[in-house]
């Protein structure tokens, strides 16, 4: 039972289209396993907004983010529990040198 709505923000779309299309290019053994490995934080969340953990960089209490453990792309992500929707900001790759932008 789904209890809160996901939304994803555009800046976050844009990055799932740009990863998802690189990943389709680049992993053609694995070609679909962006978004497959994507759709299951998702649905926890809905769920279970709090699994995430905090990102220390942000201030606190504020953003969480969720680790895609087969592609290591971290989902971020706030929670509005007023409206009861889980707002994804940005997905991003954990190796990357610098944090994503979460404004």
């Amino acid at each position: 039972m789904k209890v809160y709505r996901i939304v994803v923000a555009r800046r976050a779309e844009a990055q799932i289209e740009a990863i998802d299309r690189w990943w389709y290019r680049n992993r053609l053994d694995a070609a679909d396993l962006f978004l497959d490995e994507l759709e299951s934080p998702l649905d926890r969340l809905a769920e279970y907004p709090g699994e995430g953990t905090l990102y220390p960089a942000a201030p606190p209490g504020n953003i969480q983010r969720i680790l895609m453990r087969r592609t290591r792309y971290h989902v971020y992500y706030i929670v509005d529990e007023t409206a009861r929707h889980v707002c994804v900001l940005a997905v991003w790759h954990a190796a990357r040198g610098r944090p994503p932008r979460l404004d």
